[in-house]
């Protein structure tokens, strides 16, 4: 049966496998959509681990005296 979203093979060990089996039972869920529910956890802390540090290096260059004021950039 052909499906619109692309499929990936994993590998695991067998206490992962175990650990996953378990934990996908326990939420009622498929192997396939407890894996995908985990990868979209990671994706989304590494955009914001992402985000985090681009916030962080834009506050290193931040001038205080050279910003426009909140009224200035409403004009």
């Amino acid at each position: 049966m052909p499906t619109k979203n692309p499929r990936v093979m994993v590998v695991l060990e067998p206490t992962l496998h175990d650990w996953l089996k378990k934990n996908s039972e326990s939420l009622g869920l498929s192997l396939s959509q407890a894996i995908r529910d985990i990868v979209r956890d990671a994706y989304r802390e590494h955009e914001d681990a992402h985000w985090a540090a681009e916030g962080e290096k834009r506050l290193e260059s931040f001038n205080r005296k050279k910003a426009s004021s909140h009224e200035a950039a409403w004009k």
